[in-house]
């Protein structure tokens, strides 16, 4: 998504991004393919606006003998981003679409298929120290999910709205004909401010790092780690994800 600042350029590009996350937490085992699709257009050289399609598709396995689970998702609509100064940009993205999981055991087969809103907005800044990039970014996101279930006819809703903010740092080396290599490294936090009230230390916190490979033509290739646990849970949740992206321009 280039939802954090306008284009370089002054065409409108098309671009599309995939992303696979697999992930070990204590109790689950999965793979998250997520991929974007979406156009971009500047207006004057401080807003940009655009368009995107979000697909998400995980196949899950529970550490449970005979079942597994198959959640997918999908959800489009429109962003914007506004350079407020040199260092600092607002971005907002608002999107509506449909979800659907599907849970196979043994001796049956389970649906639940809903509605799904997702409202977001960012704030990313970009500071040189030195030879580094310190990226720290703040955002709010509101989602509102609707479910019904095959089986039993019944509906559910659930919104959550979370507040997530955190440092990065980032540094480019040059790589000759290849492109840029950038290794980073970033802290975040997450709180759902939906139960800050009833659990105010609950928050997630998140440590990783990885290497970005940017090349002339527009091509980026990312790998990504890291380790994330929720302050004083009451049962261990810690984490383990890794993640490969590739993004590409499609004009």
């Amino acid at each position: 998504m280039n939802v954090t600042a306008p284009t370089e350029d002054s065409a409108s590009p098309v671009w599309m991004d995939t992303r696979q996350v697999a992930s070990q937490p204590v109790s689950l085992d999965g793979v998250l393919t997520t991929t974007y699709f979406g156009a971009d257009y500047r207006v004057g050289s401080d807003v940009l606006i655009g368009a995107m399609v979000q697909r998400a598709d995980r196949s899950t396995n529970p550490l449970i003998d005979g079942e597994e689970a198959g959640p997918d998702a999908y959800v489009a609509g429109p962003y914007a981003a506004y350079r407020l100064s040199p260092n600092l940009v607002l971005g907002a993205r608002a999107a509506w679409g449909e979800t659907s999981d599907v849970t196979t055991s043994d001796n049956d087969q389970q649906s639940l298929a809903g509605d799904r809103l997702l409202t977001e907005a960012r704030l990313s800044g970009n500071w040189a120290v030195g030879k580094w990039q310190l990226m720290p970014a703040a955002s709010i996101t509101y989602v509102d999910d609707t479910a019904i279930a095959s089986i039993s006819g019944l509906s559910d809703a659930a919104a959550q709205t979370r507040l997530t903010a955190g440092p990065q740092i980032r540094r480019q080396f040059n790589a000759g004909d290849a492109g840029s290599l950038e290794p980073f490294a970033f802290f975040k936090t997450s709180l759902d401010l939906d139960s800050i009230m009833v659990l105010p230390d609950a928050a997630r916190n998140t440590i990783g790092g990885g290497v970005a490979l940017n090349q002339p033509d527009g091509y980026s290739i990312q790998a990504t780690a890291n380790f994330s646990e929720t302050v004083g849970a009451e049962l261990p949740d810690a984490q383990v994800a890794g993640k490969v992206s590739l993004s590409m321009p499609l004009q």
